[in-house]
C-alpha cells in the first residue's frame, strides 16, 4: 500500500496551477504545473497522499476542505517529526544549491536551476506556512 508525503509548498503551487489560489509572476507558471504533475503522479501512484496539518492558521480550513477527497489524508505532526522533515529539506536543499553553483552557465541544466531558484524566491517571499 504505497503512501506519498506531499509538502504544503507543492499543495499550494498545484493550486496556483488550477487557477485555485490568485498569483502575479506568471513566468513562474510552469513550476507551477511541474508540482501540478508531482500531485497528479501521487494521486494516480499511490493509494494515500499524506499531507501534513500544519498549514497556515487563516487558510487551514480552506486547505483541509479541498484535500478532503480520496485519497489525501491530513495528518497531524508532532514537533519531532516537524524536525526531522526540515533536517531532510534542510539537507537536500543544499545539494541543489551546491549543483547550482557548480552547474554549467549555458546548459540546460542551469536553466532548470534557474527556475528552482525562481520557485524558492517566490516561496520565501510569500511563506508563512510551517
Amino acid at each position: 500500500m504505497p503512501k506519498v508525503l506531499l509538502d504544503h509548498a507543492t499543495i499550494s503551487s498545484a493550486f496556483r496551477a488550477l487557477g485555485f489560489i490568485e498569483f502575479e509572476g506568471r513566468e513562474l507558471l510552469d513550476v507551477e504545473q511541474t508540482a501540478l504533475e508531482r500531485v497528479c503522479e501521487a494521486v494516480l501512484l499511490a493509494d494515500q497522499v499524506v499531507v501534513p496539518d500544519n498549514y497556515k492558521a487563516e487558510f487551514r480550513s480552506e486547505r483541509l476542505s479541498r484535500l478532503s477527497i480520496v485519497p489525501f489524508q491530513s495528518i497531524e505532526v508532532g514537533k519531532e517529526i516537524e524536525s526531522k522533515i526540515d533536517d531532510v529539506a534542510t539537507s537536500m536543499s543544499r545539494v541543489w544549491h551546491e549543483a547550482f553553483t557548480a552547474g554549467n552557465e549555458r546548459g540546460t541544466f542551469n536553466q532548470m536551476f534557474k527556475k528552482v531558484e525562481g520557485l524558492a524566491s517566490f516561496i520565501w517571499a510569500h511563506s508563512g506556512s510551517t
